[in-house]
């Protein structure tokens, strides 16, 4: 297990050396600033909401890392790490509590008390492990949303619907001129 987490943590750190930075903005600096709740999707957003939360469900971290919030990342990925590592070293130690007879069977605990404390701390470890994903990805997705807001203001894309009203004048099918008013809408 722990050569795996050794593989994936340097297979993670190009994906964190190479995360877009908008400007130099970051999360803590402009979340007070942009609800996540009031996001519109645009062509030019540069993170992807749902990828960021699918990746950070999965493997928790990630989907910070890909936003450009490195440290954040690490920090969930250090917390599902450190779970994966107790429910490993437990199922260990559980394993080392059961008597087994020759044809593969157990046949009962050798410590009966510290074989159900270890089944609570691998339940409860696991659940703690889930809560992280979940939580992980639903930051994840706020993070892009908030800095894919950021990102619309500073290019003057912002996807609010912009109206404007200006004086037209055309010439008509019989060729003469007619005044009036025309309508923009930018989206």
């Amino acid at each position: 297990m722990k050569r795996i987490i050794l593989i994936l943590v340097v297979a993670l750190l190009p994906v964190a050396a190479n995360a877009q930075y908008i400007g130099g903005a970051k999360y803590k600096d402009i979340k007070k600033t942009y609800n996540y709740k009031d996001y519109l999707p645009s062509q030019v957003d540069p993170y992807s909401p749902g990828l960021s939360a699918t990746w950070s469900f999965f493997v928790p971290g990630v989907g910070q890392m890909l936003s450009g919030e490195t440290w954040r990342g690490l920090a969930f990925f250090g917390g599902s790490v450190v779970c994966a590592s107790v429910i490993e070293d437990t199922f260990e130690d559980l394993g080392k509590q059961l008597l087994i007879d020759t044809d593969n069977n157990t046949i009962q605990w050798s410590n009966r008390e510290k074989g159900q404390t270890d089944a609570w701390i691998i339940g409860i470890t696991t659940a703690l492990d889930l809560g992280l994903a979940i939580w992980s990805s639903i930051d994840a997705n706020h993070i892009a949303k908030v800095k894919n807001m950021y990102y619309q203001d500073q290019i003057g894309r912002r996807s609010a619907i912009d109206m404007n009203f200006a004086p037209s004048l055309a010439i008509t099918h019989n060729g003469k001129p007619a005044a009036g008013m025309g309508l923009t809408i930018n989206f």
